[in-house]
């Protein structure tokens, strides 16, 4: 992927929810991993000098798997039962081992990728799958995906050099194993992190894991 030369503000051009618009989203949130908060707080650290940057809260780094779309579409017996869709999909996948090392720039954002991309794809149809059984198209789900996780967004205009001077192309890697994925609901702005979860699906503990493997 090519380098940004220049960051741009995120919002300049971007509508932000208004204050109580809710949008549901499936995340894989990693809070569940620490291996990725370290990593993350290796990356504040080496971009402690830079302005014009708005670091995603530890607590709400995560990997947006599908943006199911305006939670007003979606009423709390449908959100159970998508929740339970996503269940019955995943319930024979094992936790997914990924690794987290690249850096990759965009003009409006610093992110980590999330590799192997390919590997996670039992993620994105469980989402898929739950968000289509009662009756809605996800936004963008036929778009390509790219799993990562955003460090932080771009809150000005300002020369993209320095900052991939301070931060670099890598950190060292880090390997976890994705073992839930979360329906999240965001309130308002973006940059609020006004989050609730619904519910989460897990992925097969090990009996389920071991009778998968027999099969």
């Amino acid at each position: 992927m090519t380098l940004p030369e220049q960051m741009t503000d995120r919002w300049a051009r971007r509508r932000d929810p208004e204050p109580g618009e809710q949008t549901l989203y499936w995340h894989v949130l990693m809070r569940d991993y620490p291996e990725v908060g370290e990593l993350a707080e290796q990356a504040r650290r080496r971009l402690a000098g830079v302005s014009g940057l708005h670091m995603t809260p530890p607590e709400c780094l995560h990997m947006t798997t599908l943006v199911a779309g305006p939670a007003k579409r979606f009423s709390q017996a449908q959100r159970e039962q998508m929740i339970q869709v996503a269940s019955d999909q995943l319930v024979y996948v094992p936790p997914i081992t990924v690794s987290i090392s690249k850096i990759v720039y965009h003009p409006e954002a610093i992110l980590f990728a999330v590799t192997p991309a390919a590997s996670l794809a039992p993620l994105r149809s469980a989402a898929e799958a739950a968000t289509q059984a009662v009756g809605q198209d996800a936004i963008g789900q036929n778009e390509e995906w790219r799993p990562h996780v955003t460090l932080c967004y771009s809150t000005s205009d300002q020369p993209a050099c320095p900052i991939i001077d301070s931060l670099g192309m890598s950190l060292p890697e880090r390997t976890f194993a994705v073992r839930r994925l979360s329906l999240v609901i965001q309130t308002g702005s973006e940059l609020a992190w006004d989050w609730t979860i619904v519910g989460s699906a897990d992925l097969a503990g090990p009996a389920h894991a071991e009778a998968a493997g027999g099969n």
